[in-house]
């Protein structure tokens, strides 16, 4: 009698023929043994799809989108064909310890009821720099969230199938944020557990498109307008100072100068509405105007060399 797997997990893929293997490797070489993988290949035009094939394991599973669908078409694809009890997501440039599974798994099935999701800390690996990084959550995950997301859900995550019953999948009209989204919609009804080690390791990129990150923010934020305004109004303006600090961050990294400094003096109304502490806000927001006027890497270097200094003491 054949039996269902626990586990589902899913990898969407597009133009990853130099990276996806990594990726499936990890999930092979995983402690914990009962799962399918399934890998959809969102319109790839590289050899995604050969790479894919070169497996012989009956657990790995392959399906495909006729074009380019974005990757919460690709994961939604992917949790309509699941099997298992639970979903595990796997971006296919990142890869997992092999201990990953086995902890999510006891995690969550020595958690409460009213908890639906289970993540872990992660490596994140970027220009050959390797940091660690353990979420912390506020007052809530659900607080947490609505301030930012830097959980890793594209790889951490690990979720019970039947809450996709309730919440309903991913927004594929977001190009961006979809997996930030589909969590902020999660912490309505569900809580998640936490495992404070890292267990998977995160490839960033150097460089992420700036107009796309504003517009799927400013999404967001209209979006969930009644999920920041359940926290006050305080609260509503640090959050909206906040996404256009982050926006500021990503075109000071593409060197775009002005649009830099529009975003950073945006967010400093929000802070000057609120009476907050400015003028003493976090460093990096200096060091990140200061970028965006000279044309320097200040706050990456910081980021990179002396503030993990201090977290590693």
């Amino acid at each position: 009698m054949k039996t269902s797997p626990e586990v589902s997990v899913i990898i969407p893929v597009y133009n990853r023929a130099h990276t996806v293997a990594c990726a499936i490797d990890s999930v092979l070489s995983q402690t914990y043994q009962n799962y399918e993988v399934l890998l959809v290949d969102d319109g790839s035009k590289d050899d995604s799809r050969k790479v894919i094939l070169s497996y012989s394991d009956p657990r790995i599973k392959l399906f495909e989108h006729a074009e380019n669908r974005g990757a919460a078409a690709a994961r939604n694809t992917g949790i309509r064909q699941a099997q298992g009890k639970y979903i595990a997501f796997l971006d296919s440039d990142d890869e997992w310890l092999p201990a990953k599974l086995d902890e999510q798994i006891a995690c969550l099935n020595s958690a409460p009821e009213n908890v639906g999701g289970c993540i872990t800390g992660k490596f994140n690996i970027e220009s050959g720099q390797t940091t660690q990084h353990i979420p912390q959550k506020r007052n809530s995950w659900r607080e947490t969230l609505l301030y930012v997301c830097d959980l890793g859900p594209g790889s951490t995550l690990m979720i019970a199938r039947k809450v996709f019953g309730v919440v309903g999948f991913l927004d594929e009209t977001l190009k961006r944020y979809e997996d930030w989204d589909w969590l902020v919609r999660f912490t309505r009804t569900y809580d998640l557990c936490l495992i404070k080690k890292p267990l998977v390791k995160v490839n960033r990129s150097v460089y992420q498109n700036p107009e796309r990150i504003e517009e799927a923010g400013n999404i967001l934020l209209e979006k969930h307008q009644q999920d920041f305004k359940s926290y006050g109004w305080l609260k509503t303006q640090q959050i909206r100072s906040r996404r256009l600090q982050d926006i500021a961050w990503h075109y000071s990294r593409a060197y775009e100068n002005g649009s830099s400094r529009e975003h950073l003096l945006k967010s400093r109304k929000y802070y000057f509405k609120t009476i907050c502490t400015f003028p003493f806000q976090r460093p990096g927001v200096y060091l990140a105007l200061f970028d965006s006027i000279f044309r320097t890497s200040l706050r990456l270097w910081f980021s990179k060399n002396v503030w993990q200094f201090f977290r590693n003491e």
